[in-house]
């Protein structure tokens, strides 16, 4: 299954809360051989980058506001 989640940062920079739940349940569902890619912000501006973290693709796109 191909998966998309939008966040405004990932891997979370905080310790608990929503960013941590969905940042668990997206790396558990790229464990269980799942497509899931994340929707980012990008920090500080910096052009648009595509990486990997946990199994889970991130593409840091999204303007930040």
């Amino acid at each position: 299954m191909r998966l998309l989640g939008l966040m405004n940062t990932y891997p979370p920079t905080g310790r608990g809360g929503y960013a941590e739940i969905c940042a668990d349940v997206m790396e558990g569902l790229a464990g269980r051989g799942h497509s899931v890619t994340l929707l980012t912000c990008r920090p500080g501006g910096n052009p648009p980058v595509a990486d990997e973290v946990h199994g889970v693709a991130v593409r840091r796109e999204l303007d930040s506001v």
